[in-house]
């Protein structure tokens, strides 16, 4: 998948939600942790983004490192 295909723009955004409402949905997606930017045609945002804010919800680890708890 290229950069492109990872946008996730205002069109899809309001069929995959079903808000009529650009702004309602803008504010729910913001509820959820999903971050969004603002284009001309309204909202946006990307599947990785999504994907992360998914993860925060569940309390996966974001990074790469292994789990060093206890290690100085």
């Amino acid at each position: 998948m290229n950069s492109a295909d990872d946008i996730i723009d205002t069109q899809k955004l309001l069929a995959v939600t079903g808000y009529e409402s650009c702004g309602d949905m803008k504010n729910n997606l913001l509820k959820q942790g999903i971050v969004c930017f603002d284009g001309k045609d309204g909202p946006w945002t990307t599947l990785s983004l999504i994907n992360m804010a998914g993860m925060q919800k569940m309390g996966i680890s974001m990074d790469n490192k292994d789990d060093q708890e206890g290690v100085l």
